[in-house]
């Protein structure tokens, strides 16, 4: 009688684990920052030369720019996007000038083209919100990081 309960408990945990772990996921909903047309998402990223931009929508053309973490605000210059027209554009690749490392916060900022097609900081400057601010996120180098869940705008 004892091993027909035993039995019968350690199939009933057994299914409850099983439901938990292949059918009762929660949908990871990402939090993309939007302002007017331009739209930006970027998740973790493994350590790597390389960051990949989820999502970046602008209202003209533009950039994606990588920069180091400088107390807490954007610091320095790792990478920036090849030109992006205006509209949608998903996983966008950026070049680093240095590999990143596990640990490290670093931020992904929209700028604006100029006119001329060349990425040059003091003229393609950030894109700005409403109030002033540089349309940017933060991220983290983490080498647990997933690859991020589909984006939805």
């Amino acid at each position: 009688m004892k091993v027909l309960l035993l039995l019968l408990l350690l199939l009933i945990v057994g299914g409850l684990g099983y439901w938990q772990f292949f059918y009762n996921k929660a949908e990871v909903v990402p939090t993309v920052l939007r302002v007017g047309n331009n739209a930006l998402y970027v998740s973790d990223q493994r350590a790597d030369a390389v960051v990949t931009v989820a999502l970046v929508s602008l209202d003209r053309s533009g950039y994606v720019v990588i920069y180091a973490d400088n107390k807490g605000i954007p610091g320095d210059i790792l990478g920036n996007s090849a030109i992006l027209s205006a509209g949608e554009h998903r996983k966008v690749s950026v070049r680093l000038i240095r590999f990143t490392s596990n640990g490290e916060h670093l931020f992904a900022v929209l700028h604006e083209d100029n006119g001329d097609g060349s990425f040059y900081p003091p003229v393609d400057t950030s894109i700005k919100d409403q109030d002033g601010n540089a349309i940017s996120m933060p991220f983290v180098i983490d080498n647990s990081a997933q690859a991020p869940p589909e984006i939805k705008l």
